[in-house]
């Protein structure tokens, strides 16, 4: 991939000057419980585009994570309870029309930190807005019930309400791959609860997630019950364990969906996990049309998602047609630069997906698959090519 001119990040929205400052490169603050906090230790934040440094975060450390964690629990799930539901949705909305209005940095940034092309920016963004603005469908999900007694005679005359209480405080742990609706997914079934949450998001990606809590701010969320914990993996082992935090949210591998459920211990958990993710073609399709499909399914943020098409099981009868259209269909395919307009397929996360891939490739081969397109050598220079 060729790569025309070098990696930089210029936010252009006033919003944003000041959690950041110029350094060389940007130097971001993260939003802790109502502090913007600039900490003494700085984690590189780099391109997939070249693998170049373009932004530093703050590194959040355990002691820094179990303060803001007191700091949410003692004050901020209580702020965050006592908000009243028709506010929490007026916030979503103004957040919604503040992600609208300031899209474009977000673009950019998607750009840049995830290697996206800009209609999947755009569409990330697009999704995000529309999440916060129909976050009132999650309150049907929070009402309680009436159980009648009369079901049995030993409970005549009596009656039974369940009235649902949000758990208090809840971390969310988001992937590097969708930085932002990720991010607000959670955060709306969350917090609608009534619940004040703690945010890690990825370290490859956490961009998103600090200029999403400036949008907070803006909106005028309750300041101490939203937290981005800039930190790695370690650095919250500890807010992981304490059973204050009686919530965590997850999506990623299942390998890390196991490890946060033994070391967390008996709380509530919402997992979104790996998938095997088949495409299942059979005699009467439409075999052009489930060709378009499926590549998309392949190609879709260079396949790093969840839902990836990774498996292509065919009938015998349209088994070679969809071959040969699957091969059409690839070859349509632009990779390169994501910056560049006629680009439809940017490069992966990182350099160690790249050697991921090709030991993929090279195990299936070894057990009898065929390569019947791509490029032999999956190696890096400058730049993640998938």
């Amino acid at each position: 991939m060729e790569v025309t001119k070098p990696v930089a990040l210029s936010l252009s929205k006033a919003e944003f000057k000041d959690i950041y400052r110029m350094d060389g490169v940007p130097e971001f603050k993260t939003y802790l419980a109502g502090e913007w906090y600039s900490g003494t230790e700085l984690m590189d934040v780099r391109s997939p585009i070249d693998s170049s440094i373009f932004a530093k975060v703050p590194r959040v450390n355990g002691e820094v994570a179990s303060k803001v964690l007191s700091l949410a629990y003692s004050k901020g799930r209580r702020e965050m309870r006592d908000t009243p539901g028709e506010k929490r949705l007026a916030i979503y909305h103004k957040v919604a029309d503040l992600l609208e209005e300031l899209k474009d940095d977000f673009v950019d940034v998607l750009i840049v930190n995830n290697g996206k092309t800009r209609q999947a920016a755009l569409g990330e963004v697009g999704a995000s807005v529309e999440r916060l603005r129909r976050a009132d469908l999650d309150v049907r999900k929070l009402y309680g019930d009436y159980v009648p007694g009369d079901w049995s005679s030993e409970s005549l005359q009596t009656e039974a309400i369940v009235r649902r209480e949000p758990l208090g405080l809840v971390l969310a742990i988001t992937p590097f791959n969708y930085p932002l609706f990720d991010v607000v997914n959670k955060f709306v079934y969350t917090t609608v609860a009534g619940n004040a949450m703690l945010l890690k998001p990825s370290t490859l990606t956490p961009l998103t997630a600090i200029m999403f809590a400036r949008l907070l701010e803006l909106a005028g969320f309750p300041r101490t019950a939203f937290a981005v914990l800039t930190s790695r993996g370690s650095d919250v082992s500890g807010v992981v364990r304490d059973p204050r935090v009686e919530g965590i949210t997850l999506t990623g591998s299942t390998e890390t969906g196991e490890a946060i459920m033994r070391e967390g211990g008996i709380k509530q958990y919402v997992m979104e996990l790996g998938g095997g993710d088949p495409a299942i073609v059979l005699a009467d399709a439409d075999v052009n049309w489930a060709a378009q499909r499926i590549v998309a399914g392949i190609t879709s943020y260079s396949g790093q998602r969840c839902d990836s098409v990774k498996l292509v099981l065919a009938e015998p009868q349209v088994y070679d047609q969809l071959k040969a259209k699957l091969l059409e269909e690839l070859s349509k395919v632009r990779v390169g630069d994501p910056r560049d307009p006629d680009v439809t397929m940017g490069p992966v996360i990182e350099e160690s997906t790249v050697d991921e891939l090709e030991q993929g490739v090279k195990d299936a081969v070894s057990k009898g698959a065929k390569v019947i397109f791509g490029v032999g050598d999956l190696g890096v220079t400058t730049s993640n090519l998938p």
